[in-house]
Protein backbone atom coordinates (compact mmCIF):
# COMPACT_ATOMS: atom_id res chain seq x y z
CA UNK A 1 0.00 0.00 0.00
CA UNK A 2 1.41 3.55 -0.66
CA UNK A 3 0.15 6.78 0.50
CA UNK A 4 0.22 9.49 -2.07
CA UNK A 5 2.69 12.19 -0.09
CA UNK A 6 1.95 15.86 0.09
CA UNK A 7 4.41 18.37 -0.59
CA UNK A 8 5.13 21.30 0.50
CA UNK A 9 2.38 21.24 4.01
CA UNK A 10 3.78 23.87 6.33
CA UNK A 11 4.49 23.01 10.05
CA UNK A 12 1.62 24.69 11.09
CA UNK A 13 -0.56 22.65 8.66
CA UNK A 14 1.16 19.61 9.60
CA UNK A 15 0.77 20.12 13.59
CA UNK A 16 -3.03 20.84 12.44
CA UNK A 17 -3.39 17.36 10.09
CA UNK A 18 -1.80 15.54 13.20
CA UNK A 19 -4.05 16.96 15.79
CA UNK A 20 -7.02 16.26 13.78
CA UNK A 21 -5.68 12.50 12.62
CA UNK A 22 -4.71 11.74 16.49
CA UNK A 23 -8.59 13.01 17.42
CA UNK A 24 -10.15 10.84 14.70
CA UNK A 25 -7.95 7.87 15.47
CA UNK A 26 -8.42 8.37 19.47
CA UNK A 27 -4.47 8.90 20.12
CA UNK A 28 -4.64 11.24 23.00
CA UNK A 29 -1.08 11.18 24.51
CA UNK A 30 -0.01 10.77 20.69
CA UNK A 31 -1.59 14.09 20.75
CA UNK A 32 -0.90 15.40 23.75
CA UNK A 33 3.09 14.45 23.36
CA UNK A 34 3.76 14.92 19.95
CA UNK A 35 5.30 18.23 19.86
CA UNK A 36 8.02 17.26 22.51
CA UNK A 37 8.63 14.06 21.02
CA UNK A 38 9.42 15.67 17.77
CA UNK A 39 11.51 18.19 19.10
CA UNK A 40 13.92 15.32 21.20
CA UNK A 41 13.96 13.21 17.59
CA UNK A 42 15.34 16.13 15.82
CA UNK A 43 17.61 17.06 18.79
CA UNK A 44 18.76 13.06 19.10
CA UNK A 45 19.13 12.37 15.33
CA UNK A 46 16.04 9.93 15.46
CA UNK A 47 15.76 7.61 12.67
CA UNK A 48 12.33 7.88 11.49
CA UNK A 49 10.93 4.54 12.77
CA UNK A 50 12.87 5.56 16.30
CA UNK A 51 10.54 8.53 16.33
CA UNK A 52 7.66 6.43 15.19
CA UNK A 53 8.16 4.16 18.15
CA UNK A 54 8.68 6.60 20.63
CA UNK A 55 5.20 7.87 19.95
CA UNK A 56 3.53 4.43 19.74
CA UNK A 57 4.95 3.47 22.88
CA UNK A 58 4.10 6.99 24.75
CA UNK A 59 0.42 6.12 23.82
CA UNK A 60 0.90 1.88 24.76
CA UNK A 61 1.89 3.28 28.11
CA UNK A 62 -0.57 5.72 28.87
CA UNK A 63 -2.84 3.43 27.69
CA UNK A 64 -2.08 0.89 30.14
CA UNK A 65 -1.75 3.76 33.06
CA UNK A 66 -5.83 4.78 31.93
CA UNK A 67 -6.48 0.87 32.20
CA UNK A 68 -5.41 0.31 35.93
CA UNK A 69 -6.63 3.34 36.89
CA UNK A 70 -10.13 2.17 35.61
CA UNK A 71 -9.82 -1.05 36.91
CA UNK A 72 -8.77 0.36 40.67
CA UNK A 73 -11.60 3.00 40.00
CA UNK A 74 -14.30 -0.12 39.14
CA UNK A 75 -12.65 -2.32 42.06
CA UNK A 76 -14.52 0.50 44.52
CA UNK A 77 -11.76 0.34 47.91
CA UNK A 78 -13.01 2.42 50.61
CA UNK A 79 -11.03 6.11 49.80
CA UNK A 80 -7.77 6.25 51.06
CA UNK A 81 -6.92 2.65 50.97
CA UNK A 82 -4.27 1.28 49.27
CA UNK A 83 -3.01 -2.15 48.75
CA UNK A 84 0.24 -2.09 50.56
CA UNK A 85 -1.28 -0.45 53.46
CA UNK A 86 -4.26 -3.22 53.64
CA UNK A 87 -3.93 -5.43 56.87
CA UNK A 88 -4.29 -9.19 55.78
CA UNK A 89 -5.83 -10.21 59.20
CA UNK A 90 -7.25 -13.49 58.68
CA UNK A 91 -5.13 -14.89 56.30
CA UNK A 92 -2.78 -16.88 57.97
CA UNK A 93 -0.42 -17.61 55.36
CA UNK A 94 0.60 -13.69 55.26
CA UNK A 95 0.26 -13.87 59.62
CA UNK A 96 2.65 -16.67 60.43
CA UNK A 97 3.21 -18.26 57.46
CA UNK A 98 1.33 -21.57 55.60
CA UNK A 99 3.27 -24.04 57.74
CA UNK A 100 2.96 -22.54 61.58
CA UNK A 101 -0.72 -22.93 60.42
CA UNK A 102 -0.72 -26.14 59.53
CA UNK A 103 1.06 -27.32 62.54
CA UNK A 104 -1.80 -25.70 64.20
CA UNK A 105 -4.54 -27.52 62.43
CA UNK A 106 -5.65 -30.59 64.50
CA UNK A 107 -6.47 -34.22 63.13
CA UNK A 108 -9.43 -35.32 64.94
CA UNK A 109 -9.93 -38.97 65.26
CA UNK A 110 -12.03 -39.48 61.90
CA UNK A 111 -9.02 -38.09 60.35
CA UNK A 112 -10.72 -34.70 59.08
CA UNK A 113 -8.71 -31.65 59.72
CA UNK A 114 -9.95 -29.30 62.52
CA UNK A 115 -8.99 -25.83 63.56
CA UNK A 116 -7.51 -25.47 66.95
CA UNK A 117 -9.36 -24.52 69.78
CA UNK A 118 -9.06 -20.69 70.76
Amino acid sequence: MTLPRQRGLTEQAATTAIDTACRLLRLPSIRKEFADIADRAVKDQMTYRGFLAELLMAECDDRARRRSERRIKAAQLPAGEVAAGLRLRGQPQHRRGHRQHARQLRVDQEGAAALPDR
